[in-house]
């Protein structure tokens, strides 16, 4: 694999790619030479793409709230550290 395959492609240009599988649908008779080409192999990519988008955006959401957890548990521990240091403040003398 090319390292330009592992490049994302725009958002436009996946929006047309989209458009033009929309307008395939729409050609009877549709019996390209190349196996690689036709409407059922299109599709079945467009599945594929799909399906691999939506995991990626459960998984993005999924960081999402491990992080919002981490800094809540952040501000906890440095909420108590600095209150301990207020404690030996008092305590002790400063």
């Amino acid at each position: 694999m090319t390292t330009t395959a592992l490049k994302r492609i725009s958002t436009s240009v996946l929006l047309a790619d989209e458009d033009a599988l929309y307008g395939l649908r729409t050609i009877e008779g549709y019996k390209p030479p190349n196996e690689d080409y036709t409407l059922e192999a299109i599709e079945a990519a467009f599945k594929e793409y799909k399906a691999a988008q939506e995991a990626e955006s459960r998984i993005e959401k999924a960081l999402e709230a491990a992080r919002d957890t981490t800094i809540r548990y952040q501000h906890k521990f440095h909420g108590s550290v600095v209150g301990a240091r207020q404690q030996v403040v008092a305590i002790y003398g400063g």
